[in-house]
């Protein structure tokens, strides 16, 4: 019979085996234990509301930012599009006054050509009886009256002696 202090031998080293066999299955089952912590962890952080609004802040805050440039951009466009308005509204304003001006030009010369003055230019004259009524007929003078005929270079005073009608 093997003596009891091999026997003993023999149990300490199963002992010491066995008791390294667990220490090593406790630290692998730490270990993985610790690895489905992390992943579960990661998983709840992903799934948790602070980073849903985390997430959700990072979103609104880049909504904001495009939101400013689009804004920018239409209030840019939009001056734009007013200084062109702007520009073809005073050419258009300043076209309608230089034809207004050229009407006007063209009328006053025509009104010019109808003058009183203008026609005693050019050698007529005007006369008129007392009362200041302007002579058309020989129907409208008497003999005996008075007449006065204006000229370009001044008035002649008459009387009628003699009608003659053509």
């Amino acid at each position: 019979m093997p003596s009891l202090d091999r026997q003993l031998n023999l149990f300490a080293q199963k002992l010491d085996g066995l008791t390294s066999h667990l220490n090593y299955q406790t630290k692998t089952l730490i270990t993985l234990s610790r690895g489905k912590l992390n992943t579960l962890f990661e998983q709840l952080k992903q799934h948790s509301p602070s980073a849903s609004i985390q997430h959700k802040k990072q979103l609104n805050e880049l909504s904001k930012v495009q939101l400013s440039q689009s804004i920018k951009y239409l209030v840019t466009q939009q001056q734009n599009t007013l200084t062109s308005l702007c520009d073809r509204l005073e050419k258009s304003i300043n076209n309608t006054i230089e034809w207004q001006k050229n009407k006007l030009t063209s009328h006053a010369l025509g009104l010019d050509h109808l003058s009183p003055l203008n026609t005693l230019s050019r050698g007529y004259s005007i006369t008129t009886l007392d009362n200041n009524q302007v002579l058309h007929s020989t129907t409208n003078v008497k003999i005996g009256s008075s007449m006065t005929t204006v000229l370009s270079d001044g008035k002649i005073y008459s009387h009628v002696e003699k009608i003659e009608k053509t």
